[in-house]
């Protein structure tokens, strides 16, 4: 399988790159929204349990799918992104998870400018600055 990652800051375009793209191919959405979405509160655990959570059910949404070729919003690479904004330090199994994933190519998407922060496509409010988003 063919693993290619749309990758970028809040309100880089990534969701709206995925909804075009799931038209024709098969499409894993972020695995946080999809949490969220399910009902899971990330206020209501530490950084860490829901690290853990968003680690756990990407791994499932990747290991789900049996295509050719699989576009992902964003992927377990993000997960290092986080942890050194919390100035944490990411395990070696998460290393050896990243790695084992065999993510073949990866696009970043750079920030739309500012005056887009307050749309975003998936029509949910942003609960970060637009300077912590990018």
């Amino acid at each position: 399988m063919k693993k290619i990652v749309i990758a970028g800051g809040q309100g880089s375009g990534k969701t709206t790159v995925i909804d075009k793209l799931k038209k024709d191919f098969c499409c894993i959405h972020e695995a946080t929204s999809y949490l969220i979405d399910s009902g899971y509160v990330p206020e209501d655990h530490s950084f860490e349990e829901f690290q853990n959570e968003v680690i756990t059910k990407q791994k499932e949404m990747e290991n789900s799918v049996d295509e050719k070729i699989v576009f992902l919003d964003r992927c377990l690479i993000d997960t290092i992104l986080y942890l050194e904004e919390e100035e944490k330090e990411e395990s070696d199994e998460l290393l050896l998870d990243i790695k084992n994933a065999n993510y073949n190519q990866v696009f970043f998407l750079d920030a739309l400018p500012e005056k887009y922060w307050p749309m975003p496509a998936h029509k949910k409010p942003r609960i970060t600055t637009y300077q912590k988003g990018i």
